[in-house]
């Protein structure tokens, strides 16, 4: 870090020699972290070891660390499978093809590439068991695991995780009211756009899949809402998807003709 001066000289007392920023030290945890610090003279003629001197001391980590975040991110994924299940099985139904989407989601997204083989069979234990616990009628708290998600995951994260619910949603073709209402709320409890949400809905699971049209879920509308914002919303809303009748994609066209008589109706319910 530095070089001492040419004459001879004593140092009588510390002195600064290096400072490191703390930004610079990158944790593997949060919390108390025992660092190690040595300092070391070098002759400048010979380059050999004059002398080294360490110190430890304790340093408290208020962010989480890198390993943290590793963790964090299959704990999150783990968790997405719990949200997952909870979705198909909204309808007091668990369906093969969601069953199979959330294996296969769960194969691709939760890392166990250098874990042993016991730790493999483990899981795979685990998903079976979990599936009999759904498939039993059983149900979990969506909430709960929500709120956990959050404490650990980055908003990019949990739009991830809400858009696997959602291929949840559609894996049997149609998408059960139930479904569509736990869809909102782990919108709702993930703290993510609402506006976003509609429009994840509007690609993944369109209208038409919708076993009863809910025009909240839909197209954002409701009964508390004043006269003024319904109809500025479905106002917005004919906008978006008119200008889609004319694509050249036939499917995207029909979707589009679908949502404009949606909109349509909705406004004959909620526009007098």
């Amino acid at each position: 870090m530095g070089k001492l001066p040419t004459a001879d000289s004593t140092w009588s007392d510390w002195i600064s020699v290096a400072q490191i920023p703390v930004e610079w030290l990158d944790f593997a945890r949060k919390g108390d972290r025992k660092l190690q610090f040595i300092v070391v003279m070098i002759s400048a003629e010979t380059g050999g070891q004059l002398d080294c001197a360490r110190c430890y001391f304790t340093y408290e980590n208020f962010a989480r660390g890198y390993l943290d975040l590793q963790d964090n991110v299959q704990r999150a994924k783990t968790l997405a499978v719990a949200l997952g299940f909870a979705v198909s099985a909204a309808d007091k139904k668990v369906h093969d093809a969601e069953v199979a989407l959330i294996r296969e989601w769960a194969g691709a997204n939760i890392d166990l590439s250098g874990a042993p083989e016991k730790a493999r069979r483990k899981f795979k234990k685990a998903l079976d068991k979990t599936i009999k616990f759904f498939r039993k009628g059983n149900q979990i708290n969506p909430y709960k695991i929500c709120r956990e998600i959050v404490e650990i995951a980055p908003v990019a994260e949990r739009y991830d995780i809400l858009e696997f619910c959602m291929w949840v949603a559609r894996a049997n073709g149609v998408a059960a009211t139930e479904e569509v209402a736990l869809l909102q709320d782990i919108a709702d409890w993930l703290e993510l756009d609402g506006e976003r949400f509609r429009t994840m809905m509007g690609k993944i699971l369109p209208v038409g899949m919708h076993e009863v049209e809910d025009a909240e879920a839909i197209l954002g509308v409701s009964s508390e809402m004043s006269e003024e914002e319904t109809r500025g919303r479905l106002t917005e809303e004919y906008r978006k998807w008119n200008a889609r009748v004319t694509n050249f994609d036939p499917e995207v066209q029909s979707q589009a003709d679908q949502m404009l008589r949606f909109i349509a109706e909705a406004r004959d319910e909620y526009v007098s």
